[in-house]
């Protein structure tokens, strides 16, 4: 096993890398003034961030969104829903025990749109294995999938 734990930023970065790369996953990297690396995973139309932040010396950041497509299936997602149709989503993100947060600065205080859910998880180098990170992404991964789920449902509530 690995041991992320003795390792600089640097060394992690390419450790992490060498994991998804196993796994077969096509990964493009970003540049991002706030990371000293930034890799993205797009699965699904869901995009999944792997970010070492340059603040932070000893950790990494797994976030989730739903990307935008302006397919017609998908103009669904693109509505706006109540702020307080979020609760039971809000409730499963706390029992996987991730952070999220919901930005709907751009609208009215009561509307939130898909793209303003983001998910996220931190994980310090001493806790980093293979498999944790893994879990940590799929339980993103799953919980857009319901977040998405719950926009379509909504959507087609609203079109009866």
């Amino acid at each position: 096993m690995k041991e992320a734990a003795n390792k600089n930023k640097k060394e992690v970065a390419h450790m992490v890398k060498d994991w998804l790369e196993e796994e077969g996953l096509a990964i493009e990297y970003l540049d991002d003034e706030d990371t000293d690396v930034k890799c993205v995973i797009i699965k699904d139309n869901i995009i999944l961030n792997i970010g070492f932040l340059k603040a932070s010396k000893d950790s990494l950041i797994v976030s989730g969104k739903v990307g935008i497509q302006l397919y017609e299936q998908d103009m669904q997602e693109l509505a706006k829903i109540k702020r307080d149709s979020l609760y039971d989503l809000e409730t499963v993100f706390l029992q996987m025990n991730l952070d999220f947060t919901i930005d709907n600065t751009g609208s009215s205080d009561k509307d939130v749109s898909i793209s303003d859910i983001q998910i996220q998880k931190t994980i310090f180098f001493d806790g980093l294995t293979k498999d944790r990170l893994f879990d940590i992404m799929v339980s993103i991964f799953n919980c857009m999938n319901v977040v998405r789920m719950k926009f379509n449902l909504l959507g087609m509530n609203k079109s009866v």
